[in-house]
């Protein structure tokens, strides 16, 4: 994602005029008509697309536009199908002389389909011709007219499963209109919200964006339906959405997200040529919707079990030791948790060969194998689980995994049964309370919206290879700053590695662990940062360590 700081940049522009219209902190009411806004509770977050999706912003299409949803459908074997709805002249032979052009270009075979009647919509007959197609293009004109007859029937299941197939929908003005479910079905300054077909999901779409200025209606429609992305789309360009990727062939798309009363509005420009994630915008604008400054004041603290925390590079022997005798030893039911998005790690592949070379079993749990993330696999595999091994070397991938997920309730629950979870890498900062990654940071603001919470099985605490970028800690105050006041850092280097039970950190390996334990007013005469030795523990209570001589690092705050 590229942020364009020139007031003349479309995101500038947005920004300029939702402030002159004091729009910034959402609406109080709706137009006559419109949808209520969603509760969270209903919030949709964005899902990657199975096939691919075309969004125009009206006007004129760039040939590369047609070109590009052509080749995504299939190229010459191409079965496209163009769906004259919005237009009041569907049907007549005026509107398909617009098209005359497509048929010139290589495909299998191309035809129109059209009905006002929802009866016929519903019929098998009338969308015969979907059950094959690669490609599906909306035209422009009224995006209601479109969605009144189609919304519901069979011609929506049908468009839904040519996604499924790998197949692109393409539309533009009310054909991009009609791409979300929570959909601008009109209205002039403040939005009238209807609803859409839902190709692209945790978002909205609004097209001929910088021509007819509707910079307001879209902010408006986001801030009436937290947790939703923008995506501002101008005349003469396309958004490409496939998978999780966005990318822009045209003039420019703005992507917005609404603020908080803590957090300003985000506006940012993607240019022609220019990529984003979708899924990490999503997870943004729905972290937006949620407190994630609300950390536990108390002290941090493993109430029942035991945790392993190891840097990166190789486990050292004693930590896989003491997890494997708090895990029930010989006597444990021992489980590897691994993402969705990497092959097998090396901390897999090295904590499944202690774990044989001790003479027990390990079961898997992965997202990359589908048919083993069902709740009853999942249940089956950890209900009776002593000792589960986070392993992963992206902290990204693990959150989109697993948070908020049945997984991770069943691998806290083996806590609370007083059994062992240990980790290295993302799993081992997954395990603390707060997440600090800066390959996902904004790095304006220093925090990866949507990435900013983990586990949280040791309370109050953020767990990094390392926090602060220099090894006299000139800035941990900088660290420090964007996050919680009471949030502890533990960076742990690697070869070396935490045990965690109850406020007792016992510290293992090769390095020293850091803490940093003050608040940046904090007028004690305590460090800020501390070095803990390996064989040296430390009480996150008392707020001091055990077997060794204090470290003191003097600081400026």
């Amino acid at each position: 994602m590229v942020r364009i700081p020139t007031m003349g940049s479309l995101a500038s522009r947005l920004l300029r005029t939702m402030t002159a219209a004091g729009a910034l902190f959402g609406l109080s009411h709706f137009a006559a008509g419109a949808e209520p806004p969603l509760g969270l509770e209903q919030l949709q977050s964005a899902a990657p697309v199975p096939g691919s999706l075309v969004i125009g912003g009206g006007g004129t299409m760039p040939p590369e536009v047609i070109d590009e949803f052509f080749e995504l459908g299939g190229g010459s074997k191409a079965k496209i199908v163009i769906i004259t709805t919005a237009s009041q002249l569907a049907g007549t032979d005026e509107v398909k002389e617009r098209f005359t052009h497509w048929h010139q270009r290589p495909h299998q075979s191309l035809s129109y389909l059209h009905t006002r009647d929802r009866r016929e919509a519903d019929s098998h007959g009338f969308s015969e011709c979907l059950t094959e197609s690669t490609a599906v293009w909306f035209a422009g004109g009224n995006q209601n007219l479109i969605t009144e007859a189609y919304l519901g029937t069979l011609v929506e299941t049908r468009l839904h499963d040519i996604l499924k197939r790998g197949g692109v929908i393409g539309g533009t003005s009310a054909g991009a209109a009609i791409m979300t479910r929570t959909m601008i079905a009109g209205g002039i300054g403040v939005p009238q919200i209807g609803t859409g077909f839902g190709f692209l999901r945790g978002a909205i779409v609004d097209q001929h964006f910088a021509q007819r200025n509707r910079q307001g209606r879209l902010m408006q429609a986001i801030q009436s339906h937290p947790g939703q992305i923008g995506l501002g789309i101008n005349e003469n360009t396309a958004l490409v959405v496939r998978g999780r990727k966005l990318e822009v062939i045209g003039d420019e798309v703005a992507i917005c997200i609404s603020g908080t009363h803590e957090r300003p509005t985000r506006v940012e420009s993607l240019a022609k040529g220019q990529t984003a994630d979708l899924i990490r915008l999503s997870r943004a604008a729905v972290g937006r919707t949620q407190d994630n400054q609300n950390f536990r004041r108390s002290h941090p603290e493993v109430a029942k079990g035991t945790l392993v925390i190891a840097g990166n590079g190789p486990t050292p022997t004693e930590a896989v030791s003491k997890f494997f005798n708090a895990a029930g030893g010989k006597e444990g039911s021992f489980v590897v948790l691994s993402t969705a998005h990497e092959n097998d790690t090396d901390s897999e592949i090295y904590f499944c060969d202690w774990m044989k070379d001790a003479g027990v079993e390990v079961r898997q749990v992965s997202a990359k194998k589908p048919n083993t993330m069902t709740s009853a696999n999942v249940r089956e595999v950890l209900k009776d689980a002593t000792g589960v091994w986070i392993a992963g070397s992206h902290l990204g991938h693990m959150v989109e995994s697993y948070l908020d997920t049945p997984v991770q309730k069943l691998v806290t629950a083996v806590l609370h049964r007083g059994g062992a979870v240990g980790g290295t890498s993302a799993g081992a900062a997954i395990q603390g309370e707060y997440l600090v990654d800066d390959s996902l940071a904004d790095h304006q603001s220093g925090i990866a919206e949507g990435y900013e919470r983990g586990f949280g099985f040791l309370t109050g605490v953020a767990i990094g290879p390392t926090l602060a970028r220099t090894s006299s800690f000139e800035d941990v105050p900088e660290f420090k700053r964007p996050y919680p006041a009471d949030l502890v850092g533990l960076e742990v280097p690697e070869a070396t590695a935490l045990i965690v039970s109850g406020t007792k950190m016992e510290v293992v390996g090769k390095n020293s662990v850091s803490v940093y334990d003050r608040k940046l007013d904090d007028s004690s005469t305590l460090p800020l940062v501390e070095l803990i030795k390996a064989g040296e523990s430390y009480d996150f209570k008392q707020r001091r360590r055990f077997d060794g001589n204090r470290v003191d690092v003097t600081l400026t705050k």
